[in-house]
């Protein structure tokens, strides 16, 4: 079983209610919400708190946290759930201020982080590829991971403890300090919607 988070800011997309209707009518998941939320890390903290301490929630091993901007369909959470990681993402596509494009998974290159290139998730070929910080837009995160990092940071994964950084590469720092591999799902590719639906 899995719950299905997301972070509302006010408002949602009707392709991402699309999406959500279609999973709801096709797999056996539980919704879970956060927001209005202005600040993301504290409401994404706020989701986990519920995968982890809800009661109607206990026979879900996974939480899947999707943003209100994604476009996805039932097949693409089914690929991950069975991927049978702890902390694994989707590929999604951001875009840059200046229109530009880049992965939403994350490789550390000497004390700078990169997004990883389309030449390294076409060399996966569709399988797994470790990252060191995956985007939280459209990802799988396991509760044995959610349980852990709740003890370990004081039930604020992400938000703590990493400064000059995004909580998305907050959260995958303490979860590779917990001895967990973030990993890019590269045959998952799913829609983030800009001023038009981005696929990879």
């Amino acid at each position: 079983m899995i719950a299905v988070g997301y972070v509302h800011p006010g408002r949602v997309h009707e392709r991402f209610m699309d999406s959500m209707l279609r999973l709801q009518r096709d797999r056996d998941v539980r919704i879970i919400s956060a927001g209005p939320a202005t600040l993301i890390a504290p409401a994404r903290d706020e989701l986990l708190g519920a995968f982890l301490g809800h009661p109607g929630l206990t026979d879900c091993t996974h939480l899947l946290m999707v943003d209100t901007d994604m476009v996805f369909t039932p097949e693409d959470v089914q690929m991950l759930h069975e991927a049978g990681e702890q902390l694994v993402g989707a590929l999604a596509i951001g875009q840059n201020a200046d229109g530009s494009l880049f992965c939403s998974a994350r490789m550390r290159d000497d004390a700078a982080w990169r997004p990883a290139t389309m030449e390294q998730v076409a060399a996966a070929g569709g399988r797994l590829l470790k990252v060191d910080a995956i985007g939280m837009a459209f990802t799988m995160i396991g509760r044995d991971l959610a349980a852990q990092l709740f003890n370990h940071v004081n039930v604020k994964p992400f938000s703590s403890g990493w400064d000059g950084v995004g909580e998305d590469v907050a959260f995958c720092q303490t979860a590779a300090k917990a001895g967990y591999q973030p990993y890019l799902h590269t045959g998952v590719a799913v829609g983030h919607i800009k001023e038009r639906v981005i696929y990879p």
